[in-house]
């Protein structure tokens, strides 16, 4: 698995750790190389090793400086720096034994680390020159002379080696793995934290959704209040057409309370109990059956083959895109002198596919390519936003609205995929 930190703050932080890992190591060094020669007799090639340990130290000290400076971190830095330290503890190692020294084993850090700050790619090299330090010492380094009899031989030193290799292990991957833990939960906390955010967004995009569909559709039965309120101003004694006008009214306003109180049963977080299930064949039946007091003055013909249809779901939102379609088609055919629309349903290559004719004027290449892209209407008193909103509200489940024309008006084709809305 690639785990590497594409975050420049996230480099940085690498750095700091492994300069304050090698602050570590330069300490442990020394008391190492003081204990060997002052408590087993050991005689080690002190100035040598005194070199190579200056040389870490100055480097350390340019990394402090680099660090204080708080320049850009690449991760060919901490290649640098990783690789400097295997070379570091390859010199340690050649004047102390080579493979023979108990410590060898450390090579494992730098790999380690590697994989914990950078790209595979930087890892494997990495690994690469450990394995090939280890190689070149198996035959190339400076023989540790024999301690004093205290401690049985050569082997038992090697064993009291590698057993203070455990001990100062030990602490670097307790250290080092205490450290990944807790990056461990921060991140965990983070994700989570995203995620909740993720959904507190998702739900308020989907209430502002829903709160706009809603906005446009009762914009009709409020223009049509408005419309037989003028006719009733000019005719305030014709008592039949008060009659009509009263039922057709009260109608519309059942519509417009219906509506709001979706919106406000979403707004209390009870979104998913307003959504419909069930057969397609009679959630579509049921939406039409909503839609046609609205518009009485519209003939629908109802052209479904959905008999064999799996039970579905049809959230508010989806409801809303429908709406706004048949309400386009029923502008459109009227403008046009018609009062008819054609509906067809039917499931094709898994997908729910509803059409919408109309019997209207058409429209041109541009405002085909316009619809529902910006705010666009072809209507004098037209928000723009009808097909907006329900191109929006059908991307939520995959879904997506073509428009074509036909020799007598136009064609709006909802296609939504099953496995988004399945009961």
């Amino acid at each position: 698995m690639d785990l590497s930190i594409k975050n420049t703050t996230e480099l940085f932080h690498a750095l700091h750790r492994l300069f304050w890992f090698r602050n570590l190591a330069i300490m442990v060094q020394l008391l190492v190389i003081i204990s060997v020669m002052s408590f087993l007799g050991i005689a080690l090639p002190f100035e040598a090793l005194m070199v190579v340990i200056s040389i870490e130290t100055l480097f350390n000290l340019f990394m402090a400086w680099r660090l204080k400076n708080n320049f850009p971190v690449t991760e060919i830095e901490i290649v640098i720096n990783l690789a400097f330290d295997a070379l570091i503890l390859g010199a340690l190692l050649y004047y102390t034994g080579g493979s023979t020294n108990p410590f060898v084993s450390l090579f494992l850090v730098p790999i380690a680390l590697a994989a914990s700050f950078i790209s595979m790619g930087y890892v494997l090299g990495i690994a690469i020159l450990c394995i090939l330090l280890y190689s070149f010492l198996m035959l190339n380094h400076y023989t540790l002379p024999s301690a004093h009899g205290r401690f049985g031989g050569d082997f038992n030193l090697h064993v009291i080696g590698m057993w203070i290799n455990f001990i100062l292990s030990s602490i670097v991957v307790v250290i080092f793995i205490t450290e990944l833990a807790k990056q461990g939960r921060r991140h965990s906390q983070k994700m989570a934290e995203n995620e909740e955010e993720l959904m507190r967004n998702e739900y308020i995009v989907s209430l502002g959704t829903l709160a706009a569909g809603t906005a446009h559709e009762i914009s009709t039965p409020l223009s049509n209040i408005g419309m037989m309120a003028d006719e009733l101003v000019a005719n305030p004694t014709d008592k039949e057409l008060v009659r009509d006008f009263a039922q057709t009214i009260k109608e519309q306003q059942q519509h417009c309370v219906k509506q709001l109180q979706l919106l406000r049963s979403a707004s209390d977080q009870q979104h998913d109990e307003m959504t419909d299930a069930g057969n397609a064949h009679d959630l579509l039946d049921g939406i039409l059956d909503r839609w046609s007091p609205m518009r009485p003055e519209i003939r629908i013909s109802r052209q479904f083959t959905l008999q064999d249809a799996a039970d579905i779901m049809i959230p508010p939102t989806i409801s809303h895109a429908i709406i706004n379609l048949l309400n386009n088609a029923a502008d459109a055919s009227l403008e046009n002198n018609h009062s008819d629309i054609i509906v067809s349903a039917t499931i094709k290559d898994n997908r729910l596919i509803i059409d919408i004719d109309d019997f209207g004027k058409g429209f041109n290449d541009e405002q085909i390519n316009l619809a529902g892209n910006i705010s666009f209407s072809t209507k004098k008193e037209g928000l723009g936003v009808g097909l907006m909103l329900s191109h929006a509200s059908l991307a939520r489940y995959d879904g997506k609205i073509t428009i074509h024309r036909r020799d007598d008006g136009v064609r709006s084709t909802i296609c939504i995929p099953l496995d988004k809305i399945q009961a």
